[in-house]
């Protein structure tokens, strides 16, 4: 077996700590964001309006929350900015 650096972490150990650094606020502002996404390319099904209804309701959603979850995703997916900010200014405009 390969000799690992001290601070080299691997397998499931490195995947278990990824999901403890997730918090509830954090999980559920990533799910409004990609409700944001399916609505800005139409195709939104009945589930995601009652989950925004409830996450619009939720206090540890924030604007400011919802807005770095849109920006990490729309970044993990490659999108271009101009693309993040339309749905941002559609966002904004309902």
């Amino acid at each position: 077996m390969k000799p690992r650096k001290n601070n080299e972490l691997r397998g499931n150990h490195c995947a278990a700590m990824i999901c403890d650094m997730r918090d509830a606020s954090w999980v559920k502002s990533r799910i409004g964001a990609r409700i944001l996404l399916r609505a800005y390319h139409g195709r939104l099904l009945t589930r995601d309006r009652r989950l925004a209804r409830e996450l619009a309701s939720d206090s540890a959603v924030t604007d400011r929350l919802l807005d770095q979850a849109l920006a990490s995703i729309c970044a993990e997916k490659g999108l271009l900015p101009e693309e993040y900010h339309a749905i941002l200014r559609a966002t904004l405009a309902t």
